[in-house]
């Protein structure tokens, strides 16, 4: 696998924290407190929006791809269209919100700095909390009708928010990052710089020793996609490395892709795009 470069814009005055796509559309959140969305045939800007009033720590699309949900260090939790006008307000967190994720079409999940999660019906203001005694809630995860909460150590609950089981292993500084793509589920033990895969019945596969701290993890086609510091290496379904592309610009802070491409969010301000040659 080789990644060739076609294509790089200033997108923000600091640092872009997250990117997805919708349609033929790029949204991007920055630490600017702004919401961005570009064409993705040109990479013209067709609308920006300061959405809040601190650092934006991501964006997050609906399972409809009508709307898509941001969230920040200000703690506040907003839904806008995709023509970025604001929808809904949710109640704020009382600290960062540093992840989101879907657990059906009508109800959503968030970590926050103020040690708990959040499940939140769209377009409400009632939602469940829970404190798990596991200090600052990094991310989370829903997988085979559960929900994995890192945080000093991993949770699973039911979609109840009722507690399961719990793994603290060996965690120096706890789990920062999960993703699953249906058949594992990744975990990040950053500051270690180790890599954790687990099946979906949370058995231990295999442990992998990064050569930094993660940033973020994906999968495309059969290939897992880690992000450390200013490098992507690449997975096959086997776990051995098959390509590593070490960017030396600036540290990459999340990616996305789209059609053969990933569209890489960089901490210069930068969006980069690369084809993906398999």
């Amino acid at each position: 696998m080789v990644l060739e470069k076609i294509h790089e814009f200033k997108a923000a005055k600091t640092g872009v924290n997250k990117v997805l796509t919708i349609g033929e559309f790029i949204f991007s959140c920055d630490s600017d407190d702004f919401l961005r969305k570009w064409d993705i045939s040109n990479y013209n800007l067709l609308k920006e929006v300061k959405a809040h009033d601190k650092n934006i720590q991501g964006i997050c699309k609906s399972p409809n791809l009508s709307s898509l949900l941001s969230y920040s260090d200000d703690g506040s939790v907003k839904e806008f269209d995709l023509e970025l006008r604001q929808v809904f307000d949710y109640p704020s967190h009382e600290g960062r919100v540093n992840d989101l994720t879907f657990i059906d079409k009508n109800r959503f999940i968030t970590a926050s700095d103020d040690a708990t999660v959040r499940i939140y019906k769209l377009s409400s203001y009632s939602f469940k909390e829970k404190d798990l005694n596991i200090g600052d809630i990094e991310s989370v995860c829903v997988v085979n009708g559960k929900v994995l909460i890192g945080g000093s150590k991993l949770i699973v609950c039911d979609l109840d928010l009722e507690e399961i089981a719990s793994f603290d292993n060996d965690y120096i500084y706890g789990i920062d990052f999960i993703y699953t793509d249906g058949k594992m589920i990744y975990l990040s033990r950053s500051m270690e710089k180790k890599l954790e895969v687990r099946d979906i019945n949370m058995n231990l596969i295999k442990i992998i020793r990064m050569p930094s701290w993660i940033k973020y993890i994906s999968s495309y086609l059969d290939y897992l996609f880690v992000s450390v510091s200013d490098q992507i290496i690449v997975y096959d379904k086997e776990f051995r490395e098959i390509a590593i592309s070490n960017f030396s610009s600036s540290e990459i802070n999340s990616f996305a892709f789209y059609d053969k491409n990933i569209i890489i969010a960089f901490d210069d301000g930068y969006i980069r795009i690369w084809k993906i040659n398999i």
